[in-house]
């Protein structure tokens, strides 16, 4: 009875580590897969955050510019922060306007270059420019905020 039992007995204690195994194996399993789809939400969470925050703060520059450009305030200043894995700088040479005006005279042409400021995270772009808030991915591009065009009398804002 020993050492060399055989039958119900001796089987039953290799089933109980077994099944003690298996169950560890299993619980190990679920919470990573949780932890990594937990973490894969996050981050998308995080992404839309971020990308909903630089909209705002891009709309911001626009009120702000509006304030200098109409003779509100003679400067404005603001703080705006990337966030994590992204990166915002300024082109000068982004994109150009051309005004003609025709007149009886003839025709006066001005063509300007607008720059912009432009916030990038992996595919998402966000820029500023020509006073417009604009924002693109790889599903396309939209106008988050449209430019303020005025013309009052001579004077074209």
């Amino acid at each position: 009875m020993n050492g060399g039992e055989r039958g119900a007995t001796a089987e039953r204690g290799q089933s109980e580590v077994l099944g003690t195994v298996l169950l560890l194996g299993l619980t190990v399993a679920v919470v990573g897969i949780t932890v990594a789809l937990g973490a894969t939400a996050l981050d998308d969470s995080q992404r839309t955050a971020d990308i909903q925050r630089v909209e705002g703060a891009m709309t911001q520059v626009d009120s702000k510019a509006s304030l200098v450009a109409h003779g509100g305030s003679p400067s404005q200043r603001l703080r705006l922060d990337p966030g994590r894995n992204a990166d915002l700088r300024v082109d000068e040479g982004a994109g150009s306007m051309r005004i003609e005006v025709e007149t009886e005279n003839g025709t006066y042409t001005n063509e300007t270059t607008l720059g912009a400021i432009i916030y990038e995270r992996g595919d998402d772009v966000i820029a500023y420019q020509g006073g417009g808030v604009w924002r693109a991915n790889p599903d396309g591009a939209r106008m988050v905020s449209p430019p303020e065009f005025h013309y009052r009398g001579d004077t074209l804002t």
